[in-house]
């Protein structure tokens, strides 16, 4: 569990960063900026990154807090796996591997 929550934290931070330093940062620095974010983005499973994002957006007050924030997310995805998966998963690598059908 404690990678996924240091990614999500880096990511938030990254994010942060992107937002309050933009007027700040040359060309260069927000193109190595933007490369960061999509490599943390992408190593974040999608189903954990849904509730990254729909937590980010709707709850302001976790997003000023990285750490809680990813305390969050993970507990949201916990929370929305169906009961019969959540009594299965073990590790945070069981519930980064599930993927809902769609």
């Amino acid at each position: 569990m404690k990678p996924v929550i240091d990614l999500l934290v880096t990511l938030r931070r990254h994010e942060l960063t992107a937002r309050v330093a933009h007027h700040q940062m040359s060309p260069k620095e927000e193109s190595a900026l933007s490369v960061q974010l999509a490599l943390v983005r992408d190593t974040v499973p999608r189903y954990i990154l849904k509730h990254y994002d729909t937590l980010k957006r709707e709850e302001r007050v976790l997003g000023e807090r990285p750490a809680l924030l990813a305390m969050a997310t993970l507990v949201s995805a916990y929370q929305a796996l169906p009961r019969r998966k959540r009594r299965s998963i073990s590790s945070f690598f069981d519930l980064a591997t599930y993927s809902p059908r769609n």
